[in-house]
C-alpha cells in the first residue's frame, strides 16, 4: 500500500449534490449555506474514512473549454444554476482556503480534467488516489490504485459507491477505458453529448464488451445486431467519435500546483472557526478545540457614537435577560473617565468619549444599565480592574482582584496609567515588567505573553461576578 494517499474533490459536483440534499439554510446576514454545510459534511466523512495525507478540490470556471470549441452545443441544454447555489460557489472556495485546502481551477478545461491529471501524476509518485464526485463520468479514471467514491441518496440517506477498475468492469462488463467508448455510443444527456441515436446503455455496453472500442465495432459493422444499431453506427460514426472525444477526461493538462501544498494539516484553523461562526455552521463547531474556540471568540467593537452605545447596552440587557453575565470596567483614572469597556457573551465593546458620545452621556447610559441590573432586568457585573488606554509598551499589572485568577487559572493582566516610575521601559531582555496591585515589580513576561494574558483578562470578564457599587467614577 502506498504511504501517501491523496483525496481529490470534484467541487461543483459535490456542491450541487449537497445543495439539493439539504433544506434551505441561511445565516443572520441572509447568505445561503446549505450547500456549503453539505459539502463539508461529505468531505469530513470521507476524510474520516480514508485518512488522506493530501487533499485538494477542483472547480470549473465560467470560461468556455476546449470541448465547447469542438462542439458548441456542449452542455447547451443545462438549466442555469439556481442563484442560491451560485452564491455559495465563491463562499465554498473561501471556506476551503480558510481550512488550508488548495482549490485548483484553470481556464479552458474542466474540473474533471484537473482531477484526472493530478490523479495520474499522483499514481506516478506512488500515491493511492481517492476521487470524490457525484459524476459517474469519472469512472473512466478508476485503476487498481485510484478509487472513485460516488455519494448517492438512497432511502432518505446518503450511501457511497466505491469503484476501483475491477468494480467498473463488474458493473458494466467493460474496463474504465472502454467505459469512454460506451459513453461515446450512448451519449450523455446531462452534458448534451449526442452519441448515436437508438443506442442506449445496454446496447452500448454489449457492443463494447464484444468489440472493445467504437472504431473496432465500426470495422465489424456487418456482424452487429440489431440492424438498427448497425445502421445508426454507420450513419452517425463521426458523431460517435466526436462524442467519445468529448467524454474523454484529459490526464495530461499543464497545471500550476504542488503536492506539498495539498498536505493535510490542522484544517480546523483560527480563520476557519471565524468563518464557520459567521456562517453559523453550528453543527461543525464540535471539531474545534475548546481553547481554540475561546481564543477566537473575542470580538472587539470600538465606538464613540451615542446611538451605537445605546444599541450595545440594549444587547447587554438582552443577554442579562437570558441569564448571561456581563463584565464592565472603567477606562481612565480617578476623575478622568475616558470611556468604559463591556464584555458579554463572546463580545467586547470599548465605548470611548469623543465624537457624539460625551462623558455625561456615557455616565447616564451606565446609570441606566446599573438601575436595570438592580431591577433584575440584566446582570451587569464589574470587572473592577480598569482597562485604560496606556501607550505602548504595555505595562503588565497583576490582577488578583475579583477572583479573576481563580476563574481562569492564569495570570490576568490589565493596562493602567497608575504605574511606578520607569515601569514603561522594558527590561534588559526587552520583556514587559510585571507589577502587583501594590505597584511592586514581581517579574517579567514577553510582550506576546502580555498580549495573550490581556485577551484572557477581557474574556474573564464574562465569568467574573462582582457587585457594582457605583455606575461610574465621579470627577473630583
Amino acid at each position: 500500500m502506498a504511504e501517501n494517499k491523496i483525496m481529490l474533490l470534484d467541487g461543483h459536483s459535490l456542491l450541487n449534490r449537497a445543495y439539493y440534499g439539504l433544506p434551505v439554510l441561511t445565516n443572520a446576514e441572509g447568505k445561503h449555506t446549505n450547500a456549503v454545510l453539505g459539502f463539508l459534511n461529505i468531505m469530513l466523512r470521507y476524510m474520516e474514512e480514508e485518512r488522506p495525507t493530501h487533499l485538494l478540490a477542483a472547480f470549473d470556471r465560467k470560461e468556455p473549454t476546449f470541448r465547447h470549441l469542438k462542439y458548441k452545443e456542449y452542455k447547451g441544454t443545462r438549466k442555469p444554476m439556481p442563484e442560491e447555489l451560485r452564491e455559495q460557489v465563491p463562499l465554498m472556495k473561501e471556506v476551503l482556503s480558510s481550512m488550508g485546502i488548495p482549490v485548483v481551477t484553470q481556464a479552458g478545461i474542466e474540473a474533471d480534467d484537473i482531477l484526472g491529471t493530478i490523479g495520474r501524476e499522483a499514481e506516478k509518485e506512488d500515491f493511492s488516489v481517492v476521487i470524490v464526485s457525484g459524476d459517474r463520468d469519472l469512472l473512466q479514471l478508476a485503476t487498481e490504485h485510484t478509487k472513485i467514491k460516488i455519494p448517492k441518496t438512497r432511502a432518505g440517506g446518503t450511501v457511497t459507491e466505491d469503484y476501483f477498475a475491477a468494480d467498473v468492469e463488474k458493473l458494466y462488463g467493460v474496463t474504465p477505458t472502454e467505459f469512454i467508448d460506451m459513453k461515446g455510443l450512448m451519449g450523455d444527456a446531462s452534458d448534451n453529448i449526442p452519441g448515436v441515436p437508438g443506442i442506449g446503455e445496454k446496447t452500448a455496453a454489449k457492443l463494447i464488451q464484444n468489440y472493445h472500442s467504437i472504431e473496432n465495432a465500426h470495422d465489424h459493422l456487418e456482424e452487429i445486431k440489431p440492424a438498427k444499431a448497425k445502421n445508426n453506427l454507420r450513419e452517425y460514426y463521426d458523431q460517435a467519435l466526436l462524442s467519445k472525444d468529448l467524454a474523454t477526461i484529459k490526464t495530461d493538462c499543464s497545471l500550476d500546483y504542488q503536492f506539498q501544498d495539498a498536505v493535510v494539516g490542522d484544517i480546523f484553523t483560527k480563520d476557519a472557526y471565524h468563518l464557520f461562526k459567521k456562517l453559523e455552521l453550528k453543527s461543525l463547531f464540535k471539531y474545534f478545540e475548546e481553547d481554540q474556540k475561546e481564543k477566537n471568540e473575542l470580538q472587539i467593537t470600538v465606538t464613540s457614537d451615542l446611538a451605537e452605545a445605546d444599541a450595545i447596552f440594549d444587547a447587554v440587557r438582552a443577554a442579562g435577560k437570558e441569564g448571561e453575565a456581563a463584565g464592565y470596567g472603567v477606562i481612565g483614572s480617578a476623575g478622568d473617565c475616558r470611556g468604559i469597556s463591556l464584555s458579554w457573551n463572546d463580545k467586547t465593546a470599548l465605548l470611548l468619549t469623543g465624537g457624539l458620545l460625551t462623558e455625561d452621556q456615557l455616565k447616564a447610559i451606565v446609570q441606566n444599565a446599573y438601575e436595570a441590573m438592580k431591577a433584575g432586568e440584566a446582570q451587569v457585573n464589574a470587572t473592577v480592574a480598569a482597562q485604560t488606554a496606556t501607550p505602548a509598551p504595555t505595562v503588565a499589572i497583576y490582577n488578583n482582584m475579583a477572583g479573576a485568577a481563580e476563574e481562569t487559572e492564569e495570570m490576568d493582566l490589565v493596562a493602567t496609567d497608575e504605574v511606578p516610575e520607569g515601569a514603561t521601559e522594558p527590561d534588559e531582555n526587552g520583556n514587559v515588567k510585571v507589577f502587583n496591585e501594590k505597584m511592586e515589580q514581581v517579574g517579567t513576561i514577553t510582550e506576546e505573553e502580555a498580549k495573550k494574558a490581556e485577551e484572557k483578562a477581557v474574556q474573564a470578564a464574562t465569568h467574573i461576578k462582582v457587585e457594582i457599587n457605583q455606575p461610574a467614577t465621579e470627577k473630583k
